[in-house]
C-alpha cells in the first residue's frame, strides 16, 4: 500500500513537471510571437 502510493505519488509528479515545462515553452512562444522575435 505504502509503497504504492509512493509509486503514484512518482508518476504524479513527474506529469506535474511535464506540464509545467510544457507551459513554460508554451508561455515562452507566446511572448517570442508577440514581440517577433
Amino acid at each position: 500500500m505504502l509503497v504504492h502510493k509512493n509509486f503514484k505519488n512518482l508518476i504524479y509528479r513527474k506529469i506535474v513537471m511535464k506540464n509545467k515545462k510544457k507551459e513554460l515553452t508554451l508561455s515562452h512562444q507566446k511572448t517570442s510571437s508577440k514581440y517577433g522575435h
